[in-house]
């Protein structure tokens, strides 16, 4: 697998809803993924929780907007949640304070070899062989 970072979901949130800063580099970072410069990975999970997170604050067809704009980039690699992805999870999240969708994050950087997260969630500063990069 090529070198690059996992996205996490807030990532795309940010980038469907903040007019801040923190938008503004969300947006620059899925600019690169588009155009080649950064290799990015995430998990097909994401899409999930794009829709949830969109929809609880800007509604059903923003989340649709925002979870299709993720598919779209046809330079994002979408990993898939296999067995050994769900095992790992489950070591995760007995091994550590983390939610059940960031265990699986966490296992499926581990199982696709990805050390680096785009992230605002500094949870993930907790977990070692983690490098977490935030969005400002």
């Amino acid at each position: 697998m090529k070198p690059g970072h996992y996205i996490d979901a807030n990532v795309f949130v940010y980038a469907a809803l903040s007019r801040d800063a923190k938008g503004k580099s969300a947006r620059k970072i899925l600019a690169r993924i588009r155009d080649g410069t950064l290799q990015g990975y995430t998990s097909i999970t994401t899409t999930d929780e794009i829709m949830w997170a969109v929809q609880k604050e800007s509604g059903r067809e923003d989340a649709l907007l925002a979870a299709s704009s993720m598919l779209a980039i046809t330079k994002l690699f979408i990993l898939p949640v296999n067995f050994e992805v769900a095992q790992k999870a489950l070591h995760v999240y007995r091994a550590t304070n983390l939610r059940p969708r960031d265990s699986f994050h966490v296992a499926m950087m581990r199982v696709f070899d990805i050390p680096t997260l785009i992230s605002e969630d500094k949870d993930f500063d907790k977990i070692e062989g983690i490098k977490r990069i935030g969005l400002t």
